[in-house]
């Protein structure tokens, strides 16, 4: 790869060389440049200090429909079922985004040509810009894989003289065709509109990896991360619930799948579907409920970050958190409006699973304007999770004002909390308590782990939950006298879902299961 000590002196011809790769480095191939030496500058986060197309998408008006819009395409990845290359992440997510947020919300045109001219004056790399601007020789080109008719208005209004006098040639992604120009890549882009000989006598300026192609044709390579250049998510500053919880604190985990639904949602299906005279309405109402927890128990969370940051001295940060891409302040009204709102159907549908009647004698009796058992029972289930829900915020608000050590004796406390909540609205039986005790245990070895300088990962927690399962099963097997009330179909079920969860980590500990002789 050529690198920027080969940068071509344009006044005498000849290569001057450069020690190292620096701002000043590239400030002074632009000024030494001549009209045989083309300056083809990337746009975004180079000369525009954002990523023009998340800017665009964080256009999009209703922005919660717009949130919503984003969260699926990226959920469906759509990209996956094209041929390659097109079916590549980098060359395709984009292009999805930008035509379905133009072709859904087509108002997000006028709304963007409203705003491009304040991020183009807050976001302009002036340096770069003020350096391009003085010398007037070299032919001007600002290439790049966004979309034309993004950063045009954005480009027309860069604090440039360059671009007011015409002198900035553009090289952009087309509008339907954008896929495949992104596919080419920039060298082919450029090459459809330079000659050859341009391209190669020419200054590229650019802090992307991708354009590599490009960077090793040119004459003077300038790869580089400018400092104040930042990538800012479309819509990192909208509350979505959940979203600080998987993309933030626990990026790369599959938070909501691993432990919202089935370490958490799964767990107290079982321990209270199961024995409901309505399973699945119950499980749907535990399911709206304990979105309504996580909506709340997050808020934690990102205190939790905060006081790490600030107080401890080895704190557990992500890289999402280091680099701020999520902006929102949890601490808002926001998440408990999402909280209440997930909480109201959830108390009713579970006040409805809990009741004898047939569902559409429960529904009438419950919807009908006069007060009923049911009725009542609804509004004290939600008084009662309101209640329980501030408990919660509480008791994490405790939990993150003690270090370390004491923290270890106030987690089991957080989990029973969490496994138990449903508790305050029906009881659960046997078999779902011993249940329940076994996974909120096994998550505080591994914590107590984990505190105590051990790898949160390397611990079991799966294996623990069964044999703990297994151990007080056999407990009350032998204690009672009863076995009516362990042999159920609740007992399988339990049984069977510890044991799956299990078995991933049952045969990678099996091979080191063996006599100490050996």
């Amino acid at each position: 790869m050529n690198t920027l000590s080969d940068t071509v002196s344009c006044t005498q011809n000849q290569l001057y060389r450069l020690s190292e790769i620096s701002y000043e480095n590239v400030f002074l191939a632009i000024e030494s440049a001549t009209q045989d030496n083309p300056v083809i500058v990337d746009f975004d986060e180079t000369l525009f200090l954002r990523n023009s197309t998340q800017a665009y998408l964080e256009s999009i008006y209703p922005r919660p429909l717009g949130m919503l819009f984003l969260l699926v395409v990226k959920a469906l990845k759509p990209w996956r079922f094209l041929p390659a290359p097109l079916n590549r992440k980098d060359v395709s997510r984009d292009w999805f985004l930008v035509m379905g947020a133009t072709i859904l919300f087509p108002w997000t045109l006028l709304v963007w040509q409203k705003r491009a001219e304040s991020l183009a004056q807050q976001y302009c790399n002036r340096p770069l810009a003020q350096t391009i601007d003085a010398n007037a020789q070299p032919p001007v080109v600002i290439a790049t894989l966004g979309f034309g008719f993004i950063v045009n208005p954005l480009i027309r209004h860069l604090p440039m003289s360059s671009v007011k006098t015409n002198r900035v040639q553009i090289i952009a992604c087309r509008f339907w065709q954008g896929i495949l120009d992104r596919a080419a890549g920039k060298l082919k882009m450029v090459r459809a509109v330079l000659d050859e000989r341009s391209v190669s006598q020419s200054i590229v300026v650019t802090d992307s990896d991708t354009d590599q192609p490009l960077l090793d044709v040119v004459a003077a390579p300038c790869l580089l991360t400018w400092p104040d250049a930042r990538f800012v998510p479309a819509m990192s500053d909208l509350y979505v619930p959940l979203f600080y919880s998987e993309k933030v604190k626990n990026p790369g985990k599959a938070h909501f799948i691993k432990r919202v639904l089935l370490g958490h949602w799964v767990f107290c299906v079982i321990a209270w579907s199961c024995i409901s005279p309505h399973p699945f309405l119950n499980s749907l109402s535990l399911f709206l409920l304990t979105l309504s927890y996580w909506c709340v128990y997050e808020i934690g969370y990102q205190e939790n970050d905060k006081v790490g940051e600030q107080y401890e001295r080895h704190p557990t940060l992500s890289e999402a958190y280091h680099q701020k891409k999520y902006t929102v302040n949890l601490k808002t009204p926001l998440p408990w409006l999402y909280s209440l709102a997930f909480a109201l159907p959830g108390c009713i549908l579970f006040a409805i699973s809990q009741s004898e009647l047939p569902l559409t004698a429960a529904a009438t009796q419950l919807y009908s304007l006069v007060d009923t058992p049911l009725s009542s029972a609804s509004l004290m289930h939600y008084a009662w999770w309101l209640i329980y829900l501030l408990v919660i915020r509480v008791s994490f608000w405790l939990y993150n004002q003690f270090n370390e050590v004491t923290r270890i004796w106030i987690y089991p406390l957080l989990q029973a909390q969490r496994m138990f909540g449903f508790s305050i609205l029906a009881s659960t039986s046997v078999v779902g308590t011993i249940l329940l005790v076994s996974f909120l245990v096994s998550r505080w070895i591994q914590y107590c782990v984990y505190r105590c300088g051990g790898e949160r990962r390397a611990f079991p927690v799966n294996v623990s939950c069964l044999l703990l399962f297994v151990l007080l099963y056999i407990s009350l097997a032998i204690s009672t006298s009863d076995l009516a009330m362990l042999t159920t179909w609740q007992a399988a079920i339990a049984f069977t879902y510890c044991v799956l969860r299990s078995l991933k980590k049952l045969r990678q500990l099996m091979p080191q299961l063996r006599f100490i002789a050996k």
